[in-house]
């Protein structure tokens, strides 16, 4: 495995993550081959998500990500194949999919998890992305995610005195505080808790992950075939 496949695994984790916390149900895509052939070959959504509402009913969706360490000339190239785009195809067979797209390398200002939208505009559909926060469909996705930010704030407060005693639910803070202020594109933030949570858990999975996408390394490598591009 490169170091561009290994991001693409780690772009997955980190997404898969996010939907996780915020309460939806997690589930590996069921691939079925016959509709495969009708995208591309090497093309398959990661993941099932599925949350259930207040009123009883299921809000569900299919998640597809792709590690890019650039994604303006990526959507650019993705543009220029028009209908022939895998994000148009996919979206035609799967009107559900959220096509997610996860960056170490973002345009100022923008965040690191980004969602492809699909316009259709003077009869013709183009390609842009909007920040996963800022996507109409998925910002209650990030709301969900925060409401636990003020508990685990004040947890590390009283805890932090006594790092020893209260390891387990400090490293359980410190993920989730690293993590939120990530996603909110604070990182001087998500560095502090960061440098806290590897301190106490050096092997943190979830730690380790977000200290490789904010280091800011290039990939070298082909990219994997996943589809669009990846």
């Amino acid at each position: 495995m490169d170091l561009y496949e290994a991001k693409d695994r780690i772009a997955v984790a980190l997404v898969e993550s996010i939907f996780r916390r915020a309460r939806y149900r997690v589930r590996p895509f069921q691939v079925d081959p016959a509709m495969l052939r009708f995208v591309r070959e090497d093309f398959t959504p990661d993941f099932q998500a599925t949350l259930d509402g207040e009123d009883g009913t299921e809000r569900e969706f299919l998640v597809d990500v792709t590690y890019r360490p650039f994604v303006e000339p990526f959507i650019a190239l993705e543009n220029q194949r028009r209908d022939s785009s895998v994000f148009v195809l996919a979206r035609r067979h799967w009107p559900a999919l959220r096509s997610i797209l996860v960056t170490d390398h973002p345009d100022r200002g923008r965040s690191c998890f980004q969602t492809v939208v699909v316009d259709f505009t003077a009869g013709e559909r183009r390609l842009r992305t909007v920040d996963l926060a800022a996507a109409p469909e998925d910002t209650t996705l990030i709301e969900k995610y925060g409401v636990a930010q003020p508990f685990f704030s004040r947890y590390v407060e009283l805890a932090a005195g006594d790092p020893v005693k209260n390891k387990k639910d400090l490293v359980t803070s410190y993920e989730y505080l690293s993590f939120y202020h990530f996603l909110k594109k604070q990182d001087n933030q998500a560095k502090e808790y960061l440098s806290k949570l590897l301190e106490l858990a050096p092997d943190n999975p979830t730690g380790l992950e977000i200290q490789k996408i904010l280091s800011g390394e290039t990939p070298t490598g082909t990219p994997p075939k996943k589809g669009g591009g990846k």
